[in-house]
């Protein structure tokens, strides 16, 4: 045989081999990891966060600063908020609003961590902001406002009442119900809103309303 067509012969086979080889090869490699998702406050608390692009919520940020201030100096909050919440400035809301704007794209780091609650007290809706037609906080203890609502209770289902409220709807004295009642939604009307699905808001927009 020609010696230049066995040397193609050669050549060939071994091109086919070393073929062969990396196609076993490549199909043997772990298939490439989809990148990780990374999961944000914004996305964990969509639907409950103020929008941070314009002066639309003012009141709501307004109100939230007034809370951050009643809050001591504590552990609680992260040193950005510890160190705002003591300036004297007519338009600090604007810096708590940047504030969240600058850390609600941050990853979660869980329900538990301080940086989620800062966020999710300070940077949402309250539930009072979420209810239409709330009963004003500073309505008296004794107005007929109360004693609907305390009527309103009764007909909630058990297993979907705090003890709070089912003490409150149990107490048959008509002053001290009327009074349980008030005491409930003034102390949930400023819890952060946390979605519609959320237990205390959705008592609070059944009961505490006019």
């Amino acid at each position: 045989m020609n010696p230049l067509i066995k040397a193609g012969i050669s050549i060939g086979a071994i091109a086919g081999v070393s073929g062969a080889g990396y196609g076993i090869y490549n199909v043997m490699q772990p298939a490439p990891k989809a990148p990780e998702k990374i999961t944000t406050y914004a996305s964990v608390l969509e639907g409950t966060l103020l929008t941070t692009t314009d002066d639309s919520h003012k009141d709501n940020w307004v109100a939230r600063l007034n809370s951050l201030k009643k809050v001591k100096i504590n552990i609680d909050l992260v040193n950005e908020l510890n160190s705002l919440k003591i300036k004297d400035d007519a338009d600090l809301w604007k810096e708590l609003r940047e504030w969240c704007k600058n850390n609600i794209n941050n990853p979660s780091k869980g329900e538990s961590d301080k940086e989620f609650k800062n966020i999710q007290s300070y940077c949402t809706f309250s539930i009072k902001e979420k209810i239409k037609n709330a009963i004003d906080p500073s309505t008296g203890d004794s107005d007929g406002k109360w004693a609907t609502a305390h009527g309103k209770l009764k007909n909630i289902d058990n297993l979907k009442l705090n003890q709070t409220l089912r003490t409150a709807r149990d107490n048959s004295d008509t002053a001290a119900g009327k009074k349980s009642v008030k005491d409930w939604c003034v102390a949930t009307y400023s819890n952060p809103y946390k979605g519609e699905s959320d237990p205390d808001f959705d008592n609070a927009k059944q009961i505490c309303i006019n």
